[in-house]
């Protein structure tokens, strides 16, 4: 077929005829009870509430048919319902794992480059560009932001547990998402043997070689605001527990889920990265501990139970391996400074000045000796010494202008 004119056909196209999983999106627009707005791309809600809540679970087991079913019959317009969008979870297929699908996502561009369209495989004409649609091995793939291709134009790759919107979907911009003639779900090509395919796309199955920084391909979904304990807890391969004691991996995705929902990410967004390290660690968690972790965050969240945010000293208690020393934020620079100068041999006075001044500030020699109880020259002395090791925590490299 060239196009799916109606939903009823779509959804059994794609759950039926080619088991890939999908579940209901909102359709763009208002909410008139909540205000909130959205965009098209967001899981229902209110029609996933009825199975686990969320899309999540999906990515392991796809929906029934019996649950495809129903959520057309309450949902789709058709049977009286607001009416949804049809979105697709690429990149996973409990039922038929070697055929995931995988999207070249082209936006801002009003036609297909020549190097992909020679594929001949299913294209949708999307809101402001494009999707290809490529068939691969579950989990095979991660999600690639910048994908370049071979005649230097560039696209976004949507890996395993990316959502998108599939015809006829309703586009933000009024426009229904539409299979380009001749080019239907029954054009759907495997993924090319393409050289930027092979070199660019990091597979889901490994850690790259700089572990320290990326996960499996994947930068951190969320925005750190240079908070440099949720990169390292990104990068870092968490231990189970053993005769030795409790495991870190608990503690260590309650604090990526915790102080990531306090900078005030999308939490969805907080939720993907659990669950994305969660596939790096030997063993993995079960989802349901996974969902427990998120629930005591959102239940330590609540007004009447918050007793404050997890934060830089929660953090360094629970997880001793968090360097602080680079980072900018709360105490944690103070800690990173401390750490250093343990490793100096600081004399007395000098442990006497560089506290105070690291906690007060500085203002001169004589405020400084006289707050310490410690001679002036002493003063002098242990901030040239602190200067040095560049460890002065106020007005560094100057001297005392009282002098």
């Amino acid at each position: 077929m060239s196009r799916i004119l109606t939903l009823q056909d779509a959804v059994t196209e794609y759950g039926g005829n080619l088991s890939l999983p999908w579940v209901p999106l909102y359709l763009p627009g208002v909410d008139n009870i909540t205000g909130r707005e959205y965009n098209g791309k967001q899981p229902l809600s209110a029609a996933l509430q009825s199975t686990h809540g969320h899309y999540v679970p999906y990515r392991t087991s796809n929906p029934s048919v019996e649950q495809q079913l129903m959520w057309c019959a309450d949902y789709s317009v058709d049977m009286g319902g607001p009416g949804f969008n049809p979105g697709i979870l690429t990149g996973r297929n409990s039922v038929n794992p070697d055929n995931a699908l995988y999207v070249l996502d082209l936006d801002w561009c009003d036609h297909v480059p020549d190097v992909l369209s020679a594929c001949n495989t299913t294209t949708v004409r999307t809101g402001h560009g494009f999707h290809l649609w490529f068939l691969g091995t579950a989990g095979a793939y991660a999600t690639v932001r910048t994908l370049h291709l071979p005649d230097g134009t560039t696209c976004e790759f949507k890996g395993a547990d990316a959502l998108i919107v599939a015809p006829p979907g309703l586009h933000a911009s009024g426009r229904l998402y539409e299979f380009e003639p001749r080019l239907g779900p029954d054009h759907l090509q495997r993924l090319p043997a393409f050289t930027f395919i092979t070199e660019e796309l990091q597979t889901m199955r490994g850690l790259t070689s700089r572990g320290d920084t990326l996960l499996r391909g994947k930068l951190l979904p969320f925005r750190s605001n240079g908070r440099l304990c949720l990169e390292q807890i990104w990068g870092r391969e968490l231990k189970a527990p053993d005769s030795n004691g409790p495991g870190e991996r608990e503690v260590a995705l309650y604090v990526l889920w915790q102080r990531g929902c306090t900078l005030r990410n999308d939490p969805e967004q907080v939720e993907k990265a659990l669950y994305w390290k969660n596939e790096t660690l030997k063993p993995p968690l079960k989802s349901a501990e996974v969902e427990r972790i998120i629930h005591e965050g959102l239940e330590q969240d609540k007004a009447q139970n918050r007793h404050g945010p997890v934060g830089c000293r929660f953090t360094r208690d629970a997880l001793p391996w968090v360097r602080c020393e680079d980072c900018p934020h709360g105490d944690a620079k103070i800690t990173a400074r401390f750490g250093v100068a343990l490793k100096q041999g600081l004399s007395a006075p000098e442990w006497f000045v560089w506290s105070y001044t690291t906690k007060m500030g500085y203002k001169s020699d004589a405020s400084t000796a006289k707050a310490c109880n410690v001679d002036r020259r002493a003063v002098k002395s242990a901030r040239e010494h602190l200067q040095e090791l560049r460890l002065w925590a106020d007005a560094e490299g100057r001297g005392d202008a009282n002098e």
